[in-house]
């Protein structure tokens, strides 16, 4: 299961990275909605979710290394709009409201002691690093 969930993160994060117009229409941002619960909402609290950075890192580097198969900028932007417009709205078999604000990386933000943003992803600074983006 863990595979699979991995694998489905890794094809929306390549997905993201095609087109600044993929989430234009609510359809589509409704469909990655519900693609991102599949992936870290599960009914048995026993077994969560948790994605790996290095599989997470590797389709960056895969993204930065090869503009054919996508841009880090536009997936920078589809992942904030998605971030900016998920609400929880679906519900599980018991009837409970599905809320992957805590469990995804790309929809939590939460500040640090310092009161400095944090995000469990990189953060792309333009002409910075060889690869793009430092950890913060």
């Amino acid at each position: 299961m863990s595979r699979k969930k991995r694998d489905a993160l890794n094809e929306v994060l390549m997905e993201l990275s095609k087109s600044q117009d993929i989430l234009k229409e609510a359809r589509n941002r409704v469909s990655f909605f519900m693609r991102l619960e599949d992936i870290y909402y599960n009914y048995n609290s026993k077994e969560k979710f948790r994605h790996y950075y290095s599989d997470i890192f590797s389709t960056l580097t895969l993204i930065d290394g090869d503009s054919s198969i996508g841009s880090l900028d536009i997936l920078a932007q589809n992942i904030q709009t998605i971030k900016d417009g998920y609400i929880p709205k679906n519900t599980d078999e018991n009837g409970d409201t599905i809320d992957i604000t805590m469990k995804d990386p790309f929809l939590r933000s939460r500040k640090l002691s310092s009161g400095m943003p944090h995000a469990p992803l990189p953060i792309f600074i333009y002409g910075g690093a060889p690869m793009g983006c430092m950890w913060v």
